[in-house]
C-alpha cells in the first residue's frame, strides 16, 4: 500500500505521542543508513571470491576427468 505524507506524519506523531522525548524535525534530510563505497568494495571481494570458487572448481573437475582417464588406461 502507498503511504501519504499525512499518513507517515500521522504515524509518527502516534508514535511521538507514546515516547514524550521523540521530537519531529522540519525540513530535515535523512541520509541513508548503507555506506555506497562499502558496498561497492564488498560486492567486489564477494565477485573475486565467487570467481575464484569458479576456477577452484574447473580445476578439481579436470583434476578429476585426467584421473580418470589414468584409471582407464591403466585398467
Amino acid at each position: 500500500r502507498d503511504v501519504t505524507g499525512t499518513d507517515l506524519r500521522n504515524a509518527v506523531l502516534a508514535m511521538a505521542a507514546a515516547d514524550a522525548a521523540v521530537t519531529l524535525a522540519t525540513g530535515a534530510l535523512e541520509s541513508s543508513n548503507v555506506s555506497a563505497v562499502g558496498a561497492m568494495v564488498q560486492m567486489i571481494e564477494t565477485s573475486r571470491q565467487y570467481e575464484l570458487q569458479v576456477r577452484l572448481m574447473q580445476t578439481a573437475e579436470r583434476a578429476d576427468q585426467a584421473s580418470a582417464r589414468l584409471l582407464s588406461v591403466s585398467g
